[in-house]
Parts: C-alpha cells; sequence; structure tokens
C-alpha cells in the first residue's frame, strides 16, 4: 500500500496512528519484500509477525505459502488485518500483547519471527525472544538504526554495550541493511535498519550464574572505561582479580568494553568458581 491508501483506510476506520503504540505504518512495498525476502522463506516455514499494523509486510508472507500468525494488541487495526486477510488460510489473527504470547513448538517446527517492531518496546521483545529461543529458528526484525547499531557492535566501540554481549550469548546477528525514515507514515524522527537474529540449537556460551553475569555487566558497562579488574574486585569480594584475568590470557589493564563475550564470559564463570 501507497501512502494514499494508507490515509484513505485510516480515514474510513477513523483512526490514527497511536504514539502508545510506537505505530509507523510501513509504505513503500519493495522495502516490504525486501525485508521477508532477508527471510528466504518456504511453504513449510511457521512465521510469527509482531504487529501486523496495515499487513505491508503481512500480505508478502502470505504470498509466499507458509503458515503466518500475526499478533496485534490495537483493536482497530486486528479489525482491518482481520477483514484483508482472513479468507486466507494460512493466516491467523492473535489479538493481543505480544510479550503475553505462548509459543507451542511440535515436532521441532521452529517459528521464524519478523517484525516492524514499535521502538520503544524493542528491548522488551528481543529479551522475551531470548527467554524463547529454544521455540524460535530465525528473526528479522526492523528497529531504530541506533539500537541496531548496538546490537550488532563489537568490542572497543562505543556501541558496545551490555546488550551487544547479552545477546551474543543466545544468537548471531547481523545487520541487513538501513531503512530511510521517508517509507513509514507517520514518519518517524530517526532511522531504522533491518536486523536478522539467527538462534543456534544451543547458546553460543555457557553462563554458570546468570544474575551474576548481568551484575558483572551492569557495574562493567556503566563504568566502561574503568580497568576491569577493579569491578571484579567489586562484585568478587576476597577473589584475585588480577589472578582470573591473566589466567584466561588477558592483561590486567583490560577494560570490558575491549573484551568479547566469550572472555567476558570465562572471567563470570572463574568468578563463580571461586
Amino acid at each position: 500500500m501507497n501512502i494514499s491508501e494508507i490515509k484513505n483506510i485510516l480515514e474510513e476506520c477513523e483512526i490514527a496512528p497511536l504514539k502508545r503504540f510506537g505505530q509507523h505504518f510501513l509504505i513503500d512495498a519493495n522495502v516490504a519484500g525486501k525485508i521477508v525476502n532477508s527471510m528466504e522463506l518456504t511453504a513449510a516455514d511457521k512465521v510469527l509477525e509482531i504487529g501486523g499494523g496495515l499487513g505491508a509486510l503481512t500480505s508478502v508472507i502470505l504470498n509466499k505459502g507458509c503458515s503466518l500468525e500475526v499478533c496485534e494488541i490495537d483493536r482497530k487495526i486486528s479489525d482491518i488485518l482481520e477483514a484483508r486477510f482472513s479468507s486466507d488460510k494460512n493466516f491467523n489473527l492473535i489479538r493481543g500483547n505480544f510479550l503475553d504470547y505462548k509459543f507451542c513448538v511440535r515436532d521441532k517446527e521452529k517459528y521464524k519471527i519478523i517484525s516492524n517492531l514499535p521502538y520503544y518496546l524493542t528491548s522488551s521483545i528481543i529479551f522475551t525472544l531470548m527467554e524463547a529461543r529454544g521455540c524460535i529458528s530465525e528473526a528479522v526484525l526492523v528497529m531504530q538504526k541506533e539500537m541496531a547499531e548496538r546490537i550488532v557492535a563489537k568490542p572497543a566501540t562505543p556501541e558496545y554495550g551490555a546488550i551487544t554481549v547479552k545477546i551474543n550469548l543466545f544468537c548471531s546477528v547481523r545487520k541487513l541493511f538501513d531503512i530511510s525514515k521517508n517509507v513509514f507514515y507517520p514518519r518517524p524522527e530517526v532511522e531504522s535498519a533491518a536486523v536478522k537474529f539467527v538462534f543456534p540449537e544451543k547458546p553460543n556460551y555457557y553462563v554458570e550464574d546468570m544474575a551474576l553475569f548481568d551484575l558483572m555487566l551492569k557495574k562493567g558497562f556503566s563504568q566502561r572505561r574503568k580497568q576491569f579488574r577493579k569491578i571484579l574486585a567489586e562484585v568478587g569480594r576476597g577473589t584475585d582479580p588480577v589472578g582470573i584475568l591473566s589466567g584466561i590470557g588477558l592483561d590486567r589493564t583490560a577494560r570490558i568494553e575491549e573484551l568479547e563475550t566469550g572472555d567476558i564470559v570465562k572471567i563470570a564463570n572463574c568468578l563463580k568458581g571461586k
């Protein structure tokens, strides 16, 4: 749909895009096709779309012939989706909040997730997917470009942070492409990007004590320029921070912002062992 068609639908249904739901409708069919095609869907796939909007991605997915569930929280938008797509046997509308969604996997048929995310819920939705990772094979998510760059950041860059490390525990990620703010209505104030998450059968790293790991990340990245041995001295009182770092081949002056996810996991597991 183009912007004129979207405005007509919204006017006919007496709907205004809601800021509280972060609604920015995709209006470019080429971009919608590019996002969906990055998933390489087949008719055998089971797809879950988080927030169907007015169906820009929905229509492209259904054209692939795969099974699609669309989770939409807005009642009026849900009515539009049902009117447009309910005749398609592969379409199933879930009215409600995705954060309350219950994944159900049978015969190892995992979900593929797709979404033009509401910016304000990006972190919450991503971590919900992390928790349900055993039910998901991959996800393609459109989000604020700044958040995308944080998620795929490398060590020793300003964007690298706790969310980067935490996501690296459970999946591999890569930014697919940037998306102009001009392809949305209403037009957001920031640029967007599509990011692909691939979930392996097992986590990339094993963390012995997740609460301890999270505490290390929180303290470390809140003081990212501080030498990490000083953070470790605070987190694990009575331990030998320099000994832990040297034991895994790291310099005593290392900062958390310089460390790979695997090194941070090793440190946390060593600290737990002490």
